[in-house]
């Protein structure tokens, strides 16, 4: 049944119902932000990527094409965010006054 009313959810989200983004969002907030915690072992952190994910949930949706589950989409969108958040803390950012162009 779940995968149904996910179904039905992104469906009224795309006709442009605010209701049924909340919906999916009270379904899942605490899921994503339970897998977050785990990987970054800091709520705040978690926080923040439960943020993004669902505002790129949120922007994509018109396209989207479920091929699973809409849990399964969002926590693979969860290990993306936090991923992208290790690349970005390990790459060194440099200053235009820093170069020597």
């Amino acid at each position: 049944m779940s995968f149904i009313e996910d179904k039905l959810l992104l469906w009224r989200m795309r006709r442009g119902d605010a209701e049924a983004l909340g919906s999916i969002y009270e379904k899942y907030r605490k899921t994503v932000v339970s897998v977050a915690v785990v990987m970054l072992g800091d709520r705040g952190a978690a926080e923040d990527v439960l943020h993004d994910v669902f505002v790129r949930f949120a922007e994509r949706a018109p396209e989207l094409e479920l091929k699973t589950s809409l849990k399964g989409y969002l926590m693979t969108a969860v290990v993306n965010a936090v991923r992208s958040r290790y690349r970005q803390a390990a790459s060194p950012t440099v200053g235009l006054d820093e170069l020597n162009l």
